[in-house]
């Protein structure tokens, strides 16, 4: 009798613990693994309703913020839209792989995967998403079919606010990567996008009608732009890329249809591109029918490596020959208020700066400042072309002899004031000319290092790219007398500044095994000396530092 009034007493204890243990509190996070809802990772069954039940679940939570979790494993999908709004805020967490279905027909929406009308988005994990497009890509005929099909992109983001893309990476795309439309308050970082360098319209990161966007820490290569912004578009600002191959940074084309809006507010700063057909390039149709603007832009800190053409303003657009008279229209879209700031590189066309601009509504505050860019053949030096642009100049300019065309009379009397000072430049004494680059020397005469040390005077020898770089090295003792001399052939490099690195690098390593441990390095090349002691920064210049710095570790005590 008495286990049974036990029992009766126990069981309305274990109803009521069971229940206070699945109360829902407010602020109480909650995972949906769509394994839960029927997912299977065998690359084969489609997901697409596992996984837009566990999202919509998730997306009803209203406890706190919601979780939908895809597991390690290979999960195809034929097609799939998340929509909002959502109850809370809502991470996409993918750790495995996404796989699209080989066949392009089988996607009958514009992007694989779509999120709309979500706020406080979150998609990370670290995934990848596979588009198989190398299927796709032989049916894409749009180059020369102004009709064709459009495929679909990997990813879509519509109408989302206060959101974000974390290490999410995105392969082979049927057409584009990421498309961003009508999106506010919105971040992109830590993505790698790929696929090959001539995979048709494999655009990375494609925005439209969008604002207050940030872009940073990206790799991108495809077969089209790294970047895309088209019309309406505002304050985006895009730092750390590496882009290539491709078809670089591109804003346009534009012009083309009435309901277009205005692009204003881009920054471009401290990133790589490399290997692509273009660099910075702005293009509007040339036969434009609306009238629009594009302005307040800055592009500053950016190496060209190998770019075809690096800094493009083309007014004329009209690809495919889809114009009836090419150069008869003039476009309608105003450029203006643009900054090209410390661009720098190589390029595989002579003319690496083309500004072609309306001479209907000509570009104006154009101001370019700092440009060095090299032509990587040996058929010519390097050129430009101005036509109907409007600015300033500030700094060294290469090329500084623009072609002009249509030019006003203020920037044509800039750009000759920048031709005598290049000039005076090259024959002053206290200049060292180094491949049509002018560098102040800061070594006009050989100083003693203290006793005991010895000094190792090393220089570089760049011709180009596609030479490898040399380098050579004398050293004395602290009375001048003459110890060793060195001289080596290194890698192919990109430019004279990393060719003077390469130079001391393999210096240094000479020195140490010499068995030399006080020692002082000089050059002719003050910048690469200045980045080596931190008065100056270069974005381009990180992995050299970082070695150099390794070997001085070695040493007993060394200078720069």
């Amino acid at each position: 009798m008495a286990s049974r009034v036990l029992l009766i007493l126990c069981v309305p204890s274990l109803f009521f613990f069971l229940a206070a243990s699945t109360k829902e509190y407010p602020g109480q996070p909650k995972i949906f693994d769509v394994r839960n809802y029927g997912a299977r990772a065998d690359s084969q069954r489609d997901n697409a309703f596992a996984f837009t039940k566990a999202w919509n679940e998730a997306c009803q939570w209203s406890y706190g913020r919601s979780t939908v979790y895809i597991p390690s494993g290979i999960f195809y999908l034929r097609q799939v839209t998340f929509s909002g709004p959502c109850k809370s805020s809502i991470t996409f967490f993918i750790r495995g792989t996404l796989l699209s279905p080989r066949n392009p027909y089988a996607i009958n929406q514009e992007e694989w995967i779509l999120f709309k009308y979500v706020d406080n988005l979150t998609v990370t994990g670290g995934g990848l998403l596979d588009g198989q497009g190398s299927y796709s890509w032989p049916l894409n005929d749009c180059n020369k079919n102004t009709n064709c099909r459009t495929l679909a992109m990997n990813i879509g983001f519509a109408f989302v606010k206060s959101s974000k893309i974390n290490g999410l990476r995105s392969i082979n795309s049927k057409m584009g990567h990421f498309n961003l439309f009508s999106v506010e308050d919105f971040n992109i970082t830590g993505v790698t996008i790929t696929a090959p360098g001539d995979s048709p319209n494999t655009d990375g990161i494609k925005i439209g009608k969008s604002s207050h966007m940030q872009i940073y820490n990206v790799t991108i290569g495809t077969g089209d732009d790294c970047i895309a912004i088209l019309d309406g578009t505002s304050n985006l600002d895009i730092s750390d890329v590496r882009c290539g191959p491709g078809h670089g940074i591109s804003v346009g084309s534009l012009g083309r249809y009435k309901e277009e809006k205005n692009v204003q507010g881009l920054t471009v700063r401290n990133s790589i591109i490399n290997g692509t057909t273009d660099g910075l390039r702005i293009k509007t149709w040339a036969k434009s029918v609306s009238q629009i603007s594009v302005s307040n832009f800055l592009y500053e800190n950016i190496q060209m490596i190998n770019v075809g053409n690096p800094i493009v303003i083309d007014q004329q657009y009209c690809p495919h020959g889809q114009c009836d008279s090419p150069g008869k229209y003039a476009s309608h879209v105003q450029i203006k208020d643009v900054k090209y700031n410390n661009i720098w590189g190589t390029s595989t066309s002579k003319e690496a700066l083309k500004m072609q601009c309306s001479k209907t509504f000509p570009c104006q505050d154009v101001e370019l400042s700092n440009i060095n860019l090299h032509y990587v053949g040996r058929d010519g030096l390097v050129t430009a072309l101005c036509e109907n642009v409007g600015g300033s100049i500030r700094g060294k300019i290469v090329p500084a002899n623009c072609r002009r065309r249509h030019v006003p009379w203020e920037t044509t009397l800039q750009l000759a004031q920048m031709d005598l000072q290049e000039w005076n430049e090259a024959v002053t004494p206290s200049h060292i000319n180094s491949h049509g680059t002018t560098i102040r020397s800061h070594i006009p005469n050989w100083r003693r290092p203290t006793n005991g040390w010895v000094k190792c005077n090393v220089d570089g020898s760049f011709i180009n790219g596609n030479i490898p770089g040399k380098g050579g090295w004398i050293v004395r003792d602290h009375n001048g007398r003459y110890e060793f001399a060195g001289q080596a052939i290194g890698n192919c490099i990109d430019n004279a500044l990393e060719c003077e690195f390469q130079a001391l690098l393999m210096a240094m390593q000479h020195c140490w095994s010499k068995g030399y441990r006080r020692i002082c390095f000089e050059g002719d090349n003050k910048e690469m000396f200045d980045l080596i002691n931190g008065l100056k920064m270069h974005f381009g210049a990180f992995n050299w530092i970082r070695d150099i710095l390794w070997w001085a570790s070695k040493f007993e005590q060394t200078q720069f």
